[in-house]
């Protein structure tokens, strides 16, 4: 496992050196492993490559994505329902929004998830692009080296980002290397004799402009533990295939009978045997002990989705039916793998706001991104009748601001609200016309 970059100050890693080494070791240490989570999630387990010593005989390579379903089912819970937003900055609020809506953040937010749930983290980049809009960006994390200070709570100081670029003309390739601190992006080039300084440029962005989303303490992906389990189902179901396949074409045993190849040949065409008295015909066949292995099928499937805290949607009690306590409870395991995720990414959604916040300030705002609450709704279908009416018995306890973030249907509560008074003062004037 990789350990992360720890520096007693980023002026320590901003020089040429520094980076080559850094850049070296990750990509001998970490980048292989996010590769090979990748190509987990993506279908190409290790049984592709696997051959036979005896070519002759089936070689099956049946491949079983557990990963790809683990994911996926995690990710469509936990960030299938869009993180909404409140404020009682309204002008704050707008303008979030806007930028938000501009960078199709929901859509980035579940690139996120799906990325932490596979390889342990994912990482966007913010910054300014030509006509000074905020953007964010997806980074590939497996060109990404974090540097951390060295204190006890350690905090992230600075990000290498390490990336190739191709001339097509001449065909050279030149390797690049970005350092971005809390103050600068610093820019360099490789040549024969390694990394060299070739640019720096100032942000106003105040920290590291690098968010990070931990998928747990450990950065570690939902399924990665589980992989020798993946790779022995794959075998399984493989070799049995195998075996199937090996003794499908079976011999055939003449007794009592010599016969020249010719023969064999003859019979083959006219479809007729000439036996002896005692001559017998049968074919040799292999009986498969097929309940054995199958009991090892549903035992290796059973401790994947256990191991995983993601239930088999398609086993025995999961039905159409089931009422929503029901279904919290069969899902209590995943729900737990949610809350986790969800502390980690509320920490790294409220970075991201800090950061465009900082830079709105710079243009003459005074605005507290800690004025913004986000809230994480999960991806369960629901009961709308019984949701309304549990909204409605809250009326009058809890703020309507809160009230209306409960309900499914209202993506927008702000723009709800305004709508809401809109729509009052409306029937008021209504009113006082009719006086």
């Amino acid at each position: 496992m990789w350990e992360p970059v720890k520096v007693s100050d980023i002026s320590v890693a901003d020089n040429p050196e520094f980076i080559q080494q850094v850049i070296a070791d990750y990509q001998l240490a970490e980048s292989p492993r996010i590769e090979k989570l990748n190509r987990y999630y993506s279908g190409k387990h290790d049984i592709l490559n696997r051959t036979m010593e005896d070519r002759t005989k089936p070689n099956n390579k049946i491949v079983h994505p557990f990963g790809t379903y683990i994911t996926n089912t995690v990710n469509g819970y936990f960030m299938g329902a869009p993180v909404t937003y409140t404020s009682d900055d309204e002008t704050l609020m707008a303008t979030i929004r806007d930028i938000l809506q501009r960078n199709d953040e929901s859509h980035i937010n579940a690139q996120h998830s799906k990325q932490a749930s596979v390889a342990g983290w994912s990482a966007e980049l913010v910054y300014m692009n030509e006509n000074n809009d905020i953007r964010f960006a997806q980074l590939d994390t497996k060109d990404l080296v974090l540097i951390y200070d060295d204190s006890i709570d350690p905090e992230i100081i600075g990000a290498v980002r390490f990336y190739a670029s191709k001339d097509y003309v001449s065909g050279e390739i030149a390797n690049h290397a970005e350092l971005y601190t809390k103050e600068e992006v610093v820019y360099y080039l490789e040549d024969k004799d390694g990394f060299y300084e070739a640019d720096r440029k100032q942000h106003y962005f105040k920290d590291v402009p690098v968010v990070v989303y931990r998928n747990n303490v450990e950065l570690i992906g939902d399924w990665e533990r589980l992989i020798p389990l993946f790779d022995a189902y794959d075998n399984a179901v493989s070799d049995h295939s195998n075996m199937l396949e090996y003794f499908s074409d079976c011999y055939l045993v003449l007794t009592g009978l010599t016969a020249e190849p010719e023969d064999i040949i003859a019979m083959k065409e006219n479809r007729v045997m000439l036996l002896g008295e005692n001559g017998k015909a049968e074919f040799l066949v292999k009986e498969a002990d097929v309940q054995t292995l199958e009991t090892y099928k549903v035992r290796l499937e059973r401790d994947i989705h256990k191991f995983a805290q993601v239930a088999d949607m398609q086993a025995e009690g999961f039905t159409s039916d089931l009422s929503g306590i029901a279904i919290r409870y069969k899902l209590m395991a995943l729900e737990q793998l949610a809350v986790t995720k969800e502390r980690f990414f509320k920490k790294a959604l409220q970075k991201r706001i800090k950061l465009i916040t900082n830079i709105l300030n710079t243009k003459g705002q005074s605005f507290n991104y800690t004025d913004i609450a986000l809230h994480f709704e999960r991806n369960l279908p629901v009961n709308l009748a019984e949701k309304i009416t549990s909204v409605k018995e809250l009326f009058g306890i809890v703020s309507e601001q809160t009230l209306l973030s409960q309900l499914p249907f209202v993506d927008n509560v702000q723009a709800e609200m305004e709508r809401k008074k809109a729509e009052s003062e409306l029937s008021n004037d209504y009113a006082t016309l009719g006086e």
